[in-house]
C-alpha cells in the first residue's frame, strides 16, 4: 500500500471498464485504508471539436471570422464541423481552412430524411463527431433543436451577439 504523496498505480472505472492508470500520488485522506478517489476527466487538449451553425443569409465574413477567432482564443479548436449551407456555415469553414484547421462537412440527407432532415442532421452532428462545443448565430433555422440536443449531450453552447445584417 502506497503511502500519501508516493507515486502508484490505479484502476478507474470509465463507463463501466476498469484501465490502470497512473496517477502520480495517492490521493487518499485515509493513511492506513484504501485510496477511493475521483480521477480527473480526460481532457482533450489539442483536439476540440466545435459545430457551427448559422443562417444561409447572413454574409459578414468579418463578423464570422471574429466570432470564430475569439473562439479559437479562448478554447483552441483543431476542427469545425458544420452542415455545408452558404453563409454562415461556409465563412466558418474558409476560416478554419485559412488557418489550417481541419473541416467535416455534415450535410442534410433531404432525399432520405425529407423534412426532418435538419433534425437528423444535428443529431449525426452530435453523435458522430462528439463536439465538445456548439456556436449557433442568431437568426438559424432550426438553431433551437441544435441547441436542445447538445444540452441533453453536457455540450456547451454559444449564441454569440452579432449584428443580423
Amino acid at each position: 500500500m502506497a503511502t500519501t504523496g508516493q507515486k502508484r498505480t490505479a484502476e478507474v472505472g470509465i463507463q463501466g471498464k476498469f484501465i490502470r492508470e497512473n496517477t502520480g500520488y495517492d490521493y487518499s485522506m485515509n493513511q492506513g485504508g484504501p485510496s477511493i478517489f475521483m480521477a480527473p476527466r480526460p481532457v482533450k487538449a489539442l483536439d476540440l471539436v466545435v459545430v457551427v451553425a448559422g443562417p444561409r443569409v447572413f454574409k459578414n465574413r468579418a463578423v464570422v471570422w471574429q466570432v470564430m477567432d475569439l473562439a479559437h482564443r479562448h478554447k483552441r479548436i483543431s476542427t469545425v464541423v458544420h452542415g455545408g449551407t452558404p453563409g454562415t456555415e461556409q465563412l466558418a469553414a474558409e476560416w478554419a481552412e485559412r488557418i489550417g484547421l481541419s473541416v467535416a462537412c455534415c450535410p442534410a440527407d433531404w432525399a432520405h430524411d425529407q423534412e426532418v432532415a435538419p433534425l437528423r442532421q444535428h443529431l449525426r452532428m452530435i453523435e458522430a463527431y462528439k463536439p465538445d462545443g456548439v456556436i449557433i448565430f442568431p437568426g438559424t433555422l432550426f438553431g433551437d433543436d441544435l441547441a436542445a440536443r447538445a444540452g441533453s449531450h453536457k455540450i456547451p453552447v454559444w449564441f454569440p451577439k452579432v449584428p443580423q445584417r
